[in-house]
């Protein structure tokens, strides 16, 4: 594992050099104050280094310029499998970006995008790469202003994906619609096995529907439903889905306004 030392240009050079020695498998370079030009010169080296399979590049100032460098290394690239853009500003244009690089990409099995202000736009061209990819199986798109239509073109692709296993939806604001495009992909999907969709804006109507979709359920283990606030009505829902579900191992419900009553 390289946890590259320095900020910005001195961090960049020290990565480059470990990506050189071809040795190393892991490349951290989180925090590291990185800009969009740093992040050409290192995609530029990674281009041809067959031995890094991990990238960390969370909490940097990557932009969508940045991403169109990352993702021209990803279309030649074949040894990195996990890659984590946390908290950078990819927004939709990078989403692009990486989407067209990640169609054909056949590595790549782990993505974490959460915290880049995609917006449905973004969540477009991610659902398109995802109809098209077959290798990735760990999807994170937290706190990323999706909304109702974002949400409908993934989870409409989500129903056609049979390798994502793992995915995230946390932290955007889907409401009410968005809630029954995700019942539909439930009842479709035969791959995810961990499903994160705490904080959506999902009420006790919607857990009618999301409860209905998970009765026969089978291949959906874990389940994380925090900070929805669908109070009594939605635990209702649930428990008497719980009833008939016999696969679902951790259903996390923290901050529902589930009273003694609906516990």
């Amino acid at each position: 594992m390289a946890k590259v030392e320095g900020k910005g240009e001195i961090a960049a050079l020290n990565a480059i050099k470990i990506i050189k020695e071809n040795k190393e498998t892991k490349l951290f370079l989180s925090n590291r104050n990185l800009n969009d030009k740093e992040i050409k010169n290192l995609s530029d080296e990674l281009k041809l280094n067959t031995s890094i399979t991990t990238i960390n590049l969370s909490e940097n100032k990557i932009g969508e310029i940045g991403t169109k460098y990352l993702s021209e290394m990803i279309k030649i690239n074949t040894s990195v499998s996990d890659l984590s853009l946390y908290q950078n500003e990819i927004e939709g244009q990078g989403a692009s970006y990486l989407s067209e690089a990640l169609k054909s990409n056949r590595s790549m099995t782990k993505l974490i995008l959460a915290n880049n202000f995609i917006g449905d736009e973004g969540a477009q061209y991610l659902s398109e790469m995802l109809i098209k990819n077959s290798s990735i199986t760990h999807l994170d798109l937290g706190n990323n202003e999706i909304k109702n239509e974002g949400a409908k073109c993934l989870l409409e692709a989500l129903k056609c994906t049979t390798s994502i296993k793992t995915f995230s939806l946390t932290r955007n604001i889907i409401g009410c619609e968005g809630a029954r495009y995700l019942s539909e992909m439930i009842k479709t999907n035969s791959s995810i096995t961990y499903l994160d969709i705490s904080s959506i804006g999902i009420k006790g109507e919607e857990i009618k529907y999301l409860s209905e979709a998970l009765k026969k359920k089978t291949s959906i283990t874990i389940i994380t439903l925090g900070e929805n606030y669908f109070g009594d009505e939605g635990a209702k829902y649930l428990s008497e889905m719980i009833k008939i579900n016999c696969s679902i191992t951790h259903l996390y419900l923290h901050y529902n306004n589930i009273t003694n009553k609906g516990a």
